[in-house]
């Protein structure tokens, strides 16, 4: 009897369980935004400066229901107080974004660059 049937199998099972694991991820396209962090004192979320397009220059970071997937530029999963003043960021959007100044957007995802 041989045992390269089940070891296949063991693979298969593990692989489809730790890739269920991993969790939410930065989106499969292009980011909608560049910048920088900016984190103001008096406890407000962090916020994009001069970003690129400029029409989200002031927007908050932190998101309004759900926090966004925040990577660093290992890939390494941290949270959004993680992000510090001056951090180079990508930004994924999704839907519509509101025509408040600065502009309201559902932030999905960010990663910090290297």
């Amino acid at each position: 009897m041989t045992h390269r049937p089940l070891t296949v199998a063991g693979v298969l099972v593990a692989t489809l369980v730790l890739s269920s694991c991993s969790g939410p991820a930065i989106p499969d396209r292009e980011p909608n935004a560049t910048g920088v962090v900016s984190v103001a004192a008096g406890g407000a979320g962090p916020r994009v400066v001069d970003a690129v397009p400029e029409r989200f220059e002031g927007m908050d970071l932190a998101g309004a229901d759900d926090h966004p997937v925040v990577v660093d530029g290992d890939g390494v999963h941290v949270q959004v107080d993680d992000l510090a003043d001056g951090d180079e960021v990508e930004i994924w959007i999704e839907g519509e974004c509101g025509t408040s100044s600065p502009v309201q957007c559902e932030v999905v995802a960010i990663r910090i660059a290297d």
